[in-house]
């Protein structure tokens, strides 16, 4: 950083959901004149080269790394969790030792409040998850459904190696003092205490023009054409995430995959959305705040239960869908919580535009989000950071 020309490191799991706000922070810190080295695994570089619209851009170059799956895996087989293992293996939890000469800090693409339920579920903090509150959200309890899917996983899961990977996270950072926490977040959303949280987010590109966006799934530009052509305010948008499928029945909608992210790339800031049914996971959560839109949330997996909780009830800003008994999720019961969304849903829009004004205040030029990020890197230019 000591440099003309200053250059950030950014390590990446690759999967789109970490890719986007990954790339999206990589693309801020090239705004403000920092050069930046991009690492993800090797077949995701060549996913993102095939869907590209438009060459990277300047100052941005790559470093891809083998996973020990160059060619991808199949979701449907045992590739997946022969993958999850293989990136354990290859110890891609902490890229920077705090001893290294090179500064270095996590950039955390959840939402905060998931950090701190992680954090004091893994340090035995919580007695029982069925009721829990926070200390910066004490108005909120938090049930067993709202914790991220990960805390109650069986020990047989694929995942059952992301706590303990959360662990060695959380125990590198605890060997510092103070450590510094990057955020897709800003000022105006609740910040934690444990660490030195700097809100740098929410991490979304600022505008529609085409440009390199770091897809790993090809384009449905016959979808996104035929929601453009439908009346403003006419059209429910319905998202699944780059790994899931449909699994409930849903009516007189259209499912595009590729994420939230095709909400606010076709408008829906200012054009045809009226509401968007969202898994709610943590990139669909700033993007909804960034697009001003309300969410009927039907959360699935990850840390879908605790954003939906959020959106539900800290931010006001939408709806969730609730399980049947059996845990499954009726149709029924999606077009009742689109309907009061779309039919009496005023209050929510009036959240939803309000958190969508501080969401571009936070960004904009000597916003919160951009000052922080500034601070953060003067420090680091001048050593101050250790």
């Amino acid at each position: 950083m000591d440099s003309p020309h200053p250059h950030v490191l950014l390590v990446t799991f690759p999967f789109q959901g970490h890719i986007n706000p990954s790339l999206r922070f990589g693309k801020r810190l090239l705004s403000i004149g920092i050069d930046v080295t991009f690492a993800t695994s090797i077949h995701a570089r060549q996913q993102m080269e095939k869907t590209a619209i438009g060459p990277a851009p300047i100052g941005l170059s790559f470093a891809p790394f083998s996973d020990g799956f160059d060619d991808g895996f199949n979701l449907n087989q045992d590739d997946h969790k022969r993958h999850m293992t293989e990136i354990k293996n290859h110890d891609s939890t902490w890229p920077e030792s705090p001893k290294s000469p090179a500064p270095s800090a996590l950039l955390w693409i959840q939402p905060a409040t998931v950090l701190d339920l992680y954090y004091y579920y893994l340090d035995g903090a919580f007695g029982d998850i069925s009721s829990v509150r926070l200390s910066a959200l004490p108005q909120i309890t938090f049930s067993k459904k709202d914790h991220p899917c990960f805390v109650s996983l069986s020990t047989s899961d694929m995942y059952n190696l992301v706590l303990p990977t959360f662990k060695e996270q959380f125990d590198a950072l605890d060997a510092e003092t103070r450590p510094k926490v990057l955020f897709n977040k800003f000022d105006a959303l609740h910040s934690i205490e444990r660490y030195d949280v700097i809100g740098v987010g929410p991490l979304v590109d600022a505008d529609d023009r085409p440009s390199f966006k770091g897809d790993l799934f090809g384009k449905f530009e016959g979808c996104i054409e035929w929601l453009d052509s439908k009346p403003k305010l006419s059209v429910v948008y319905v998202s699944f995430v780059s790994l899931l499928r449909q699994t409930v029945p849903v009516g007189g909608a259209a499912a595009v995959r590729g994420g939230v992210d095709r909400v606010r790339r076709r408008g829906a800031s200012g054009a045809g959305e009226d509401c968007g049914v969202v898994p709610a996971d943590g990139g669909a959560e700033p993007q909804s705040l960034w697009c001003g839109v309300p969410v009927v949330a039907l959360p699935v997996w990850l840390d879908q239960g605790t954003n939906a909780k959020m959106i539900e009830e800290e931010w006001g800003t939408g709806v969730r869908v609730g399980p049947e008994e059996d845990g499954k999720v009726s149709g029924e019961e999606i077009t009742r919580c689109i309907e009061r969304v779309m039919e009496g849903g005023e209050k929510m829009r009036e959240n939803a535009a309000r958190w969508k004004g501080l969401a571009r205040e936070a960004v904009a030029e000597n916003g919160s989000s951009y000052r922080n990020l500034k601070a953060f890197l003067q420090e680091v230019r001048v050593g101050a950071f250790e």
